[in-house]
């Protein structure tokens, strides 16, 4: 471990293609340099770093500088499912399933909960992906529910932080903020699957079918 550990302010964690460069956007609004995927001044917004948490708001940093880190805030970040779902498709199904992201995702999936993405088919890899990575990232925050992507609500974040109630930050992006689309990344345009296709995707696994009917109760998509 290192001898002077780092500690940031702020940590946010999720899951891949739910928005956390616009997350990192806001924060920025509102005066918190949180980086996107790297630590900045005051930390960071990282998917990554939900399988990265050791416990006590302490993070593994993987081959990067400084090894390991701490937080004085842990929170989570979340994407309606209807957007989000297909998106993962296509990262999933990324060069055939053997990318950084899939392997790292099912790695941890199958130790946490002992669910094997990788034999699932990709609408129903991609929903349970969605589902049980962002109730581990739930797991480990301390927010009282997760920051909604399309419409942050920093208050909480903002309080914690010590940073005035009174500031105002417009809560959009523009069109030349949303830099990181499926297109951009992957080259390829998301398939708009049905609420009820996705649903139908993870019936036979009532606890990941729970925990997904839930997320779509966050944005009223009953």
């Amino acid at each position: 471990m290192d001898s002077e550990m780092q500690n940031f302010k702020l940590i946010l964690i999720g899951h891949p293609r739910c928005g956390s460069r616009s997350i990192s956007t806001f924060l920025s609004k509102v005066g918190l340099i949180c980086g996107h995927e790297k630590l900045e001044k005051d930390g960071m917004v990282s998917w990554w770093h939900t399988g990265n948490y050791m416990g006590q708001k302490l993070f593994r940093n993987g081959k990067k500088e400084p090894k390991h880190f701490s937080s004085k805030i842990v929170g989570s970040y979340i994407r309606n499912p209807l957007d989000a779902i297909p998106s993962i498709v296509v990262e999933n199904e990324h060069m055939d399933r053997d990318n950084n992201s899939f392997r790292f995702r099912s790695r941890l999936l199958m130790k946490w909960y002992g669910t094997d993405i990788s034999k699932m088919g990709p609408l129903t890899a991609a929903a349970t992906s969605y589902v049980l990575w962002n109730n581990k990232a739930r797991e480990i925050s301390e927010l009282s529910a997760p920051i909604k992507v399309e419409q942050p609500e920093l208050q909480e974040i903002m309080a914690l932080a010590g940073i005035p109630a009174t500031e105002e930050y417009e809560a959009s992006l523009t069109n030349s903020e949303k830099l990181n689309t499926t297109e951009v990344k992957f080259g390829k345009k998301k398939r708009n699957f049905s609420k009820a296709e996705i649903i139908e995707s993870v019936v036979d696994d009532r606890s990941v079918s729970a925990s997904l009917e839930e997320y779509l109760n966050l944005y009223h998509e009953k």
